[in-house]
């Protein structure tokens, strides 16, 4: 299939060919009749990407800080690389479509196969010749509604939800400022509900097409008047100052809503809003849902008697106005391309032409469109045999690209094949790092014979699921943390490799970093006295990450200490006997826990894992004590190594993931055991589950006693 996304490095749009998504549980597989370009949310941000990496994190307060802690930890080279990794991924485009309904994904789906729906949602509805769209995200299209105007149902519902938030009513005197798609769209649906319209724009033509639809007036900015009376405001300009928002509140009255819908600095004159007591609300996207994983991506719903206009339900109710002809749009679409010819839509977007509004890009029928596939093979592939094990990665997100695929850099594997639900993605980083093909459809990846190891690296819930396909399909594995996040998937990992010993691993890196060696050889011979304090300041989550979703990421503890514990193991030398936690009874998300750990040799480890430290400090701390020694590792950057009244500073920053990569690869290729046993990494998984059971009975559990009663439940 052909998609059309932006190049960063390029500094361009391109079209490419891509594999045709897979169809999964909780989404549709959508194929594109048509999608509108959003010309201020598009422009901006192609506009954002011409500028340099260092101007990009500058421009974002928030993650100067995480900067500054991973050149700390990593260096400033490793920093810069994944910087540049980051900012340089091919980025999708596109976030409002309308087509037909080829695959649902499972027998729940409220869609069926031929429906015609409008799509909704960055990363969802990309200008793209298939789409996979979450169920949320999707609404059907009346009969009478055609699917050129349904493709701007997204923007329709955006202006629709600003409407809303106006509590504008029959009579109300709202002036929209910003005549683009979505000011435009804000103002005609005002007109529909029987509202006294009036617009400030600079340009005469989208000022044209409002005032012949009987708007009482439609100003430039200079020829504005200096007061007004209007009852609401809608601000749907895109600025680089807050003028906007000041014209909005000069012509408004006094006590009126003004509702920012466009993009520009929230500067508020206080002496205005402060002498007219105006009320200022910022629009959220479509509506309630927006931006909320567990609706979006999950499916999960908000009850319509305490959330009456959900984002989807907005977007429904934008097609029903479109559909009874009181919803004029024909006029908004002004310029129309071939999805072959989508990167000249975008450069005239970018250098906009006279009477220039909604650009609209067509997709061939079904007919007419080329033969789908799942798989996709580059031109720069070798076509010549290659004598290394070939390997597939499944899993293209953020930490693959910026961390897993570098480091396989010196890796003696040939890259095949990288599979992903987003094809995007992988064909960035199939071109970037030199995979030969991509592939949407993991199934492909397991009956290949010619792939000898699988890295898995998608969203947690995946892995127990694709560990047990890639062994029985007698592939090596490497998986990233954590391996499983439930008993049941634990039992079932570990009778798949008892049956059949096929190489596996899990990606605990931080033994192998190069301080965790130093601190190992220091205390050799003395481990069963090691008593460990591993302090994790993990820092606060956005609301909603999907870590923190119990059914996708698992949750912190089980999600992320799994490294600490293993590493706890790796330098004990030992297994895990029994654990105990304790948590914050204040803290709501997990995000505040103490584990205590004994090993099997005697050995005692405590991790404090918590959400609420400084940034200032760093994230990882970890203190080593016996037999007269003491070891202090700070953030994986350096170490202090006390012995008796001697001490000596160890500078190797790293957190070992490159190491662990050679070290899997070289066992893989010389047939040698894996370089953590199998009953490291179940021992593992299986104390961070037993963590939940010790909150909850408020009591030290035996691991071995839940594993085993986990297994034999599962075989029951």
């Amino acid at each position: 299939m052909k998609q059309l996304c932006w190049n960063p490095k390029s500094r361009q749009a391109v079209v490419l060919d891509l594999p045709e998504p897979c169809c999964e549980p909780g989404f549709v597989r959508v194929r594109s009749c048509f999608s509108v370009i959003s010309a201020g949310t598009e422009r901006s941000n192609a506009s954002l990407s011409l500028r340099h990496p260092i101007q990009l994190v500058r421009s974002r307060p928030d993650l100067v800080q995480k900067v500054r802690r991973m050149a700390r930890a990593q260096g400033w080279a490793r920093t810069w690389e994944a910087i540049q990794n980051r900012v340089g991924d091919l980025q999708p485009v596109g976030y409002s479509s309308a087509g037909i309904v080829e695959a649902v994904g499972d027998a729940t789906a409220p869609f069926a196969i031929g429906d015609r729906v409008a799509c909704a949602g960055a990363e969802y509805a990309v200008h793209a010749e298939q789409a996979l769209v979450p169920y949320n995200l999707c609404a059907r299209v009346p009969a009478s509604c055609e699917l050129e105007a349904a493709a701007m149902g997204t923007l329709g519902a955006i202006a629709l939800h600003g409407f809303r938030l106006s509590h504008a009513v029959v009579g109300t005197r709202v002036l929209v400022i910003g005549l683009g798609l979505i000011g435009q769209l804000a103002a005609r649906i005002a007109l529909a509900a029987g509202c006294q319209v009036a617009a400030v724009d600079p340009d005469p033509f989208r000022a044209e097409l409002l005032a012949r639809l009987g708007a009482l007036a439609v100003w430039s900015p200079e020829s504005a008047p200096q007061s007004g009376n209007f009852d609401v405001v809608l601000v749907a300009a895109a600025a680089q100052d807050a003028t906007p928002l000041a014209l909005a509140a000069r012509l408004a009255r006094s006590r009126a809503r003004i509702v920012a819908l466009g993009l520009f600095p929230l500067e508020l004159a206080r002496d205005v809003f402060f002498s007219k007591e105006l009320n200022f609300v910022v629009s959220r996207s479509g509506g309630p849902g927006r931006y909320d994983p567990e609706y979006e991506e999950l499916g999960l719903d908000y009850p319509l008697e305490y959330v009456r206009w959900t984002e989807q339900r907005n977007l429904e109710a934008f097609l029903d106005l479109v559909a009874t002809g009181r919803l004029p749009l024909q006029d908004l679409i002004t310029h129309r391309f071939p999805i072959e010819a989508g990167a000249a839509a975008y450069q005239q977007l970018l250098a906009p032409q006279a009477r220039q509004l909604g650009l609209l890009i067509e997709y061939p029928s079904s007919a007419s469109a080329g033969p789908a596939s799942q798989r996709v093979r580059l031109v720069e592939a070798r076509t010549s045999p290659h004598p290394a094990p070939a390997m597939a990665l499944i899993g293209a997100g953020r930490f693959a690209r910026s961390v897993l695929i570098p480091a396989l850099a010196n890796v003696p594997l040939r890259r095949a094949m990288i599979c992903s639900r987003r094809p995007l993605p992988a064909r960035g980083a199939a071109e970037r790092f030199g995979f030969e093909e991509t592939v949407s459809d993991s199934e492909l990846v397991f009956q290949d014979p010619d792939i000898a190891a699988v890295i898995i690296a998608t969203r947690h819930d995946s892995h127990a699921d694709l560990v047990l396909r890639a062994l029985r399909a007698g592939k090596a594995v490497f998986v990233e943390k954590p391996l499983v996040l439930t008993w049941d998937e634990l039992s079932s990992v570990t009778r798949a490799v008892l049956a059949q010993p096929t190489p596996l691993m899990v990606g605990y890196n931080r033994r192998f970093a190069p301080l965790s060696l130093a601190v190992r050889d220091h205390f050799a011979g003395n481990e069963s006295g090691l008593l460990i304090q591993y302090r994790v300041n993990a820092g606060r989550l956005p609301a909603g990450d999907w870590t923190q979703i119990s059914d996708i990421g698992g949750g912190r503890i089980i999600g992320e200490a799994c490294h600490f514990v293993d590493w706890i193991s790796f330098a004990t030398q030992s297994l895990p006997d029994t654990v105990s936690a304790v948590a914050n009874r204040n803290s709501s998300t997990g995000d505040e826990v103490v584990l205590i750990l004994s090993m099997e040799n005697g050995a005692i480890g405590v991790i404090l894992y918590t959400a609420s430290g400084s940034t200032a400090v760093s994230k990882e701390r970890v203190e080593c004590f016996s037999a007269g020694k003491t070891a202090i590792i700070e953030d994986w950057s350096r170490a202090e190594l006390a012995d008796g009244g001697r001490r000596r500073r160890v500078k190797r920053p790293g957190k070992g993931h490159a190491q662990e990569l050679s070290a899997w690869a070289a066992a893989l290729c010389a047939g040698q055991a894996m370089p953590i046993s199998v009953a490291s990494l179940l021992r593992t998984s299986a104390a961070t589950l037993a963590v939940a059971r010790s909150l909850e009975e408020g009591r030290t559990i035996r691991i071995a006693d839940c594993m085993a009663e986990a297994a034999a439940a599962h075989h029951g």
